[in-house]
């Protein structure tokens, strides 16, 4: 369930991140990702899962054929590395 919600907060800064540079479409997403603190645990992010549930949100967006890529990391959190784009 974790993973759901990291995806989708992902993705909502992909869009962000998309409409404040004008894109018409994402092309690709470089993520990197470490264990995520969730309240009072560690948990780890499969970094397959994370690319396959933020493709299920990108359905019907500009997002939705984007290439997903991440990466894991030793720290903890996530990190947008690049988001490229159509103008």
């Amino acid at each position: 369930m974790h993973d759901l919600m990291v995806a989708k907060e992902i993705f909502e800064l992909i869009l962000r991140y998309a409409h404040r540079n004008k894109f018409k479409k994402v092309n690709k997403v470089e993520i990197e990702i470490g264990a995520i603190k969730h309240e009072d645990h560690i948990e780890d992010i499969s970094p397959k899962n994370l690319a396959k549930n933020i493709k299920a949100l990108a359905k019907d967006s500009i997002a939705e054929k984007a290439e997903i890529e991440v990466s894991e990391i030793s720290d903890q959190g996530y990190r947008l590395v690049s988001i490229e784009g159509d103008k």
